[in-house]
C-alpha cells in the first residue's frame, strides 16, 4: 500500500544511499529523467541525464549529496531552458533520514515542479547560463592547461567574457607577509589591481589586494555593496573610480590549505545571489582541483624521475661492483635476472632468464650440487645463506662468484620466493692471493733480513723481534717477546746511553746511528748500530718503535785495523820527518865541514900567491885573482845559505823563535818582501822535533808567498794558550778561491799538501782561508799535550859540525 501510494503521487520521491547512489525512485521521478527506471536506479544521482537542461551542474548535485549525508538539508533549484516550456522550475530537497525498520542511514529526495511567475525572468536564466558557460570554459582550461598560470588566465577571462563582470583577478597567498598578492587579472577595471600591485607603502591599500581576510578560513566572502560596507572604507574611492560596486571573494585550496583567492567584481550592487555564488564556488572548486592535479602530476613526474634515476644508479652500481640480482618463484620455478647478471654469465638478454637447472649448468659439478643444496635448504628452512662458486663461462673463462640467498616469507611464514645477489669476486680473490703472497714475502724479508728488527713499547719492553736478531742473541722468541726489556740485553756501558737516547726518541720521534753493545745469551758482546723511528697514535702519543739493528762487529774490527794503520802511518811519517831532518842536518854538517875549510884554504892560498908574485906579474894577474877570490866568497855564502835552509844552526842551539827571526831576516833580504813578526815567548818547552816541524811549516808558507802571492807584507804570528799552540801566516797578496780546493780541475800546490800533511801527522789542525784580492791566511793549531807526547824523545844531533861552523873564519861566516 505504501509503495502504491508513493508511486501514485505527483511529487518526485526517491531514496539515495549516503554516497549518492539512487536506491529507489517513484514514477514521477522516473518521468522527470524521461528514461527507463533501470537506467538510473543503482547509479549515482548526478550520472542521470537531463540535469544540464535544468541548469543544475554535477558539482552542485555532489555538494548537495555531501551536505545531506552530513545531516544538513540541501535545496536545489533548476530552471528549464532551451525549450518551449520556459518559465518552469524544479526544486529538489535532499535530507538525511534516520534508521527505521533496520534500514541503514539514507537520503530522501523530494522534488516538485512549480510554475514560476515573471520574477524568474529570462535575465535570470541568461545570467545562470552565462555562469555555466564560464564554468564550462574553466573546466576546459583545467583539462587542457599544463601549468597553473594558464588556468588563472582562463578563469579570469571566462568571468569577463561570459558573465560581463567588471573585474576578475586571482591572488596567491604570501606566507611571509600573510597577504593575498595578485598574479592574474582581467576585465575593464584591471588597472585597479595594477595600482594595488605597484604601490610602495606597506600596510596601505595600494600595497595589498582588498580581499576579505575571511578568505583565509576557506569560506566565500560576499560584499553586496562596496560603497555601503564600512570595513572597506579605505577602498571606496578606488572602487568607485573603476566602477566596482559589489564583490565576492572565493578561497582557492591546494592540498587542503589556503593557496589564494578568486575575486570577482560586479558593476551593480547586489549582483551576486546564492545561485551565482554557488556557481562561482564550483568554479573555485574546479581551480582548486586543478591545483591539486598539478601537484599530483608534478609529484608523479618527480617520483618517476627519481625512480628512473634510482634504477639507473642501481644498474650503474651493479655494473661497477659486478653485482647482479635474481628472484626465484617457488610455485612456478620461474627466475628473473637483472641486466648485470646476464653480463656476468655472458648470457644474451634476448635469451631471457634461465630456470634454476639451466642456471646451475654454468657451475662446476662440485659447486653445482652444493648450490642446489643451499637453494633447497633456504626454501625449506627460511634461512638466508651465502656461498662461493666457481663457474665456467661460454667463452671458457673461469670466474669466481659469491651468492647471497634471501628467503621471502608471507604472513604465515611460508617461503614463497627466493631473492639473491651474485657478485663476481674473481679479481678480489686474485688480489687476496697476491696479498697473501706479498704478506709472506714481507714476513720472510722481515724475519730473515740481513739486519735485526725489533719494536719496543713505551716501557722499553720488546714486543716484536725478527729471527735475525734472535739468532744474533741466541734466545728463543718466547724468552724475549713481552718478557725482556732492551736494557736486559745491553752491556752496562750501553744502558745509560740507551735510556738517555730513548727519552729523546719519545720526544723527537727519531734516533739515528746510535752505537750500543748487546750481550748475547752466552755472555759475549755484539756491537750494533741502532736506527729507530717512533710509532704514534692519532693523538700524537708515543706507542712503540720501529728499530733496525746493524751488526757493527766487522766495522769495529775495520776501525781498529784502520786506527792501527793510521798509527803506523803517522809513526812512519814522523820517522820520515826525523830521518829527513837528520839527513838535512848531516848534509849541512858535511857541506860545512868539508867545503868550508877547503874554500878558506883556497882563499889563503890565493892571498899568499898574490903576495909572492912580482909587482909586474901581480899587476897583470890581479884582475884574475880578484875574480877568483870573489867567486870563492860567493860560493862560501851560497853554501852557508844552503846549510841554513837545510838545518839552521840557530834552531838547534837557540830554539824556534830565534830561528824564525833569523829566517825571516834572510827571507826579507833575499825576496824584498817585508815580514812582520809577532812571536810571543813560549812557556812550554817544545821538543826539538816539534820545533823543526813548526819551522818547516813556516818556511814552506813563506816560500809559497814568495812564489805565488805577489804580496808586499807577510805577517807571522806564534801564540800559546793554556792547552794549544797556534801559528798563523797571512799575506796581503792576490789570494785565491779556497772553496775551489779539492774541486774537479783544481790541483792544490805541493807546498800546501806538504804543510797540511806535516801538521796532521803531528796531530794538528791545518786550515787555510783565502779570497781573490784579499790575501791568504794559514792557521796551524796543535794540542800542546798531544804534541809533546806524540813524538818520542830523541838525543840531540852532534854539535861537532855546528861547533866548527861557529869557529870558522870571518871570511865564511
Amino acid at each position: 500500500m505504501d509503495a502504491a501510494l508513493v508511486d501514485s503521487t505527483d511529487q518526485m520521491l526517491g531514496l539515495l544511499s549516503c554516497d549518492g547512489t539512487l536506491l529507489r525512485a517513484n514514477r514521477s521521478l522516473v518521468a522527470f529523467f524521461d528514461i527507463p527506471a533501470d537506467e538510473i536506479v543503482g547509479k549515482p544521482l548526478w550520472s542521470a541525464p537531463g540535469w544540464e537542461r535544468w541548469g543544475i551542474g554535477t558539482l552542485n548535485i555532489k555538494r548537495a549529496v555531501r551536505e545531506a549525508a552530513a545531516g544538513k538539508a540541501s535545496h536545489l533549484v533548476g530552471v528549464l531552458s532551451g525549450q518551449s516550456r520556459i518559465g518552469h522550475s524544479v526544486e529538489l530537497d535532499l535530507e538525511r533520514v534516520a534508521e527505521h525498520f533496520g534500514l541503514q542511514p539514507s537520503i530522501a529526495l523530494m522534488g516538485r515542479f512549480d510554475a514560476i511567475g515573471k520574477q524568474l525572468s529570462s535575465a535570470r536564466s541568461l545570467r545562470l547560463s552565462q555562469l555555466y558557460g564560464a564554468i564550462s570554459d574553466t573546466n576546459k582550461a583545467v583539462m587542457r592547461s599544463s601549468k597553473p598560470e594558464e588556468v588563472y588566465r582562463a578563469v579570469c577571462d571566462a568571468c569577463i567574457r561570459h558573465c560581463g563582470f567588471k573585474l576578475a583577478w586571482i591572488g596567491l597567498h604570501d606566507p611571509l607577509s600573510g597577504y593575498i598578492i595578485p598574479v592574474e587579472a582581467a576585465g575593464p577595471a584591471a588597472s585597479y589591481v595594477d595600482g594595488i600591485r605597484t604601490g610602495a607603502s606597506p600596510g596601505s591599500m595600494e600595497r595589498y589586494a582588498p580581499a576579505d581576510p575571511a578568505g583565509r578560513d576557506l569560506v566565500a566572502s560576499i560584499v553586496p555593496d562596496i560603497a555601503a560596507d564600512p570595513d572597506l572604507a579605505a577602498w571606496h574611492a578606488a572602487a568607485a573610480a573603476h566602477g566596482l560596486a559589489c564583490l565576492v571573494s572565493l578561497p582557492l585550496q591546494r592540498n587542503g590549505a589556503l593557496f589564494g583567492t578568486l575575486n570577482v567584481y560586479g558593476g551593480k550592487a547586489h549582483r551576486f545571489d546564492d545561485e551565482a555564488v554557488a556557481l562561482l564556488e564550483e568554479m573555485a572548486d574546479n581551480v582548486s582541483f586543478a591545483l591539486d592535479h598539478f601537484d599530483r602530476e608534478a609529484l608523479r613526474c618527480h617520483t618517476e624521475a627519481a625512480l628512473r634515476a634510482s634504477e639507473a644508479r642501481l644498474q650503474e652500481a651493479q655494473a661497477v661492483g659486478r653485482i647482479g640480482d635474481w628472484e626465484l618463484e617457488r610455485e612456478t620455478g620461474a627466475m628473473t635476472w637483472s641486466p648485470e647478471l646476464f653480463h656476468l654469465f655472458e648470457r644474451p638478454l634476448e635469451m631471457g632468464a634461465p630456470d634454476l637447472d639451466e642456471a646451475l649448468a654454468y657451475y662446476e659439478p662440485d659447486t653445482r650440487e652444493q648450490t642446489r643444496a643451499r637453494f633447497r635448504h633456504a626454501m625449506e628452512t627460511g634461512e638466508r645463506c651465502e656461498l662461493e662458486q666457481t663457474i665456467i663461462l661460454p667463452s671458457g673463462a673461469v670466474r669466481h662468484h659469491t651468492t647471497q640467498i634471501v628467503p621471502l616469507k608471507d604472513a604465515d611464514r611460508w617461503v614463497y620466493k627466493l631473492f639473491g645477489t651474485v657478485q663476481d669476486i674473481t679479481e678480489r680473490m686474485l688480489t687476496e692471493q697476491q696479498l697473501r703472497r706479498k704478506t709472506l714475502e714481507i714476513e720472510d724479508l722481515y724475519q730473515n733480513a740481513p739486519c735485526g728488527y725489533q719494536s719496543i713499547d713505551a716501557d722499553g719492553v720488546i714486543i716484536r723481534i725478527n729471527d735475525t736478531a734472535l739468532n744474533w742473541l741466541g734466545y728463543a722468541r718466547e724468552e724475549v717477546v713481552g718478557r725482556m726489556r732492551v736494557t736486559d740485553i745491553l752491556s752496562p756501558d750501553s744502558q745509560p746511553v740507551f735510556l738517555d737516547q730513548f727519552l729523546r726518541l719519545k720526544q723527537t720521534g727519531l734516533l739515528q746511528s746510535l752505537e750500543l753493545e748487546l750481550i748475547r745469551s752466552d755472555g759475549s758482546r755484539l756491537p750494533v748500530q741502532v736506527d729507530s723511528t717512533a710509532i704514534l697514535d692519532t693523538a700524537g702519543h708515543f706507542v712503540a718503535t720501529r728499530t733496525m739493528l746493524s751488526d757493527n762487529s766487522a766495522r769495529k774490527q775495520l776501525e781498529i785495523e784502520r786506527a792501527a794503520h793510521e798509527a803506523r802511518l803517522a809513526e812512519l811519517s814522523r820517522h820520515m820527518v826525523d830521518v829527513q831532518e837528520n839527513e838535512r842536518r848531516k848534509l849541512a854538517g858535511e857541506l860545512h865541514d868539508r867545503a868550508s875549510p877547503n874554500l878558506a884554504a883556497l882563499q889563503l892560498t890565493l892571498s899568499n900567491l898574490a903576495c909572492a908574485l912580482p909587482a909586474s906579474v901581480l899587476a897583470e894577474l890581479e884582475p884574475m885573482l880578484g875574480d877568483a877570490q870573489a867567486l870563492l866568497l860567493d860560493t862560501a855564502t851560497g853554501i852557508r845559505e844552503i846549510c841554513t835552509n837545510l838545518r839552521p844552526a840557530t834552531l838547534d842551539y837557540a830554539g824556534l823563535i830565534p830561528a824564525l827571526q833569523d829566517y825571516a831576516q834572510q827571507f826579507a833580504r833575499r825576496t824584498g818582501i817585508a815580514v812582520r813578526l809577532d812571536l810571543a815567548p813560549l812557556k812550554t818547552q817544545l821538543l826539538p822535533n816539534v820545533q823543526s816541524l813548526l819551522f818547516r811549516i813556516a818556511q814552506e808558507a813563506l816560500t809559497n808567498c814568495a812564489k805565488h802571492a805577489d804580496a808586499g807584507t807577510i805577517h807571522l804570528q806564534l801564540a800559546e794558550t793554556d792547552d794549544a799552540l797556534i801559528m798563523k801566516i797571512s799575506d796581503d797578496g792576490v789570494g785565491f778561491d779556497s772553496c775551489l780546493l779539492g774541486e774537479s780541475g783544481s790541483r792544490p800546490g805541493l807546498g800546501l799538501i806538504t804543510m797540511k800533511e806535516r801538521a796532521e801527522f803531528a796531530g794538528g789542525r791545518f786550515t787555510i782561508t783565502s779570497n781573490p784580492e784579499s790575501g791568504t791566511e794559514i792557521t796551524v793549531t796543535f794540542d800542546l799535550h798531544a804534541l809533546n807526547t806524540l813524538w818520542k824523545t830523541r838525543q840531540h844531533p852532534s854539535r861537532r859540525a855546528s861547533d866548527r861552523l861557529l869557529q870558522a873564519g870571518p871570511g865564511l861566516l
